[in-house]
């Protein structure tokens, strides 16, 4: 079942975001993770691989899964997406009670180097977090390196959208046990995924600027100003505001040609 999830997020990204002749580029500089797990046989710790993607399962438990923890992790990326899946589950058992916790916590750093076309999508479950858990937490974020911006907190769905060039992070953790002073536990299981789909941003003619001087995928006001605030002026030949005709002059032919593609590029 496992490899199956896995061979299906990895079909639908290779499928929607296939393969581009475009110069914008994502690149994976660096995962950083641990997995965890308490059970009836211990702590075990595993740490992810810094460059390469992660598959591993760790466990702590005793014979018919009593008081047992398993931690798994799946990473992947290529030039056009990176997916974390995480799974975790943890058991009870019959006589004196332990601890019973599963972790998992992952970070991949990476750059683009132009302005992206961002897909984000989540899976969760099949889920099972019992009643007595008492250690129940999970988060996915997606931060901004040079200022700690959030971009993604949680599952949101107002995407696809466009990411300015720059070093990010994505971020997965997910968590299920009990905690210190509450050895009660009812069997829970977890899985939750996170996959970007990453695609260079359609090159629009008209697409001068954006928000802080950056070309932003779509045609509108940041655009509609940079050509009426240089209205009649000699750009010169090859000027980006010299979209039209490509005569050097700012006029009503690149006015038109604004008006006509305003919007999303695509």
């Amino acid at each position: 079942m496992r490899t199956k999830i896995i061979a299906s997020i990895i079909g639908v990204v290779s499928l929607a975001w296939g393969g581009s002749g475009a110069s914008a580029t994502m690149t994976v500089v660096e995962q950083i993770g641990t997995l965890t797990v308490e059970g009836l046989s211990g702590t075990v710790v595993a740490h992810a691989p810094g460059n390469v993607p992660w598959n591993e399962t760790i466990a702590s438990g005793g014979s018919g899964l009593e008081w047992y923890a398993q931690s798994f992790l799946f990473t992947g990326w290529s030039a056009s997406s990176i997916i974390i899946y995480p799974e975790a589950i943890a058991s009870p058992g019959s006589g004196a009670p332990v601890l019973t916790q599963s972790f998992s916590e992952v970070a991949i750093r990476f750059n683009i180097d132009e302005p992206m076309t961002i897909d984000p999508t989540f899976l969760a479950g099949p889920d099972f977090v019992g009643p007595e858990n008492t250690l129940n937490a999970w988060s996915i974020r997606l931060v901004r390196e040079s200022d700690g911006a959030v971009i993604i907190e949680g599952v949101w769905d107002d995407m696809p959208f466009t990411l300015e060039a720059g070093d990010y992070r994505l971020e997965s953790r997910n968590d299920v046990g009990n905690t210190p002073g509450d050895l009660t536990l009812t069997e829970s299981a977890r899985m939750l995924t996170v996959q970007l789909g990453f695609a260079p941003v359609p090159v629009c003619i008209a697409d001068i600027t954006g928000p802080g001087g950056v070309k932003d995928g779509e045609v509108g006001v940041d655009d509609l100003n940079a050509i009426l605030s240089s209205w009649g002026a000699t750009a010169g030949v090859g000027s980006p505001i010299d979209i039209a005709g490509n005569d050097g002059v700012v006029d009503v032919n690149d006015l038109n040609v604004i008006l006509s593609n305003w919007g999303a590029c695509g």
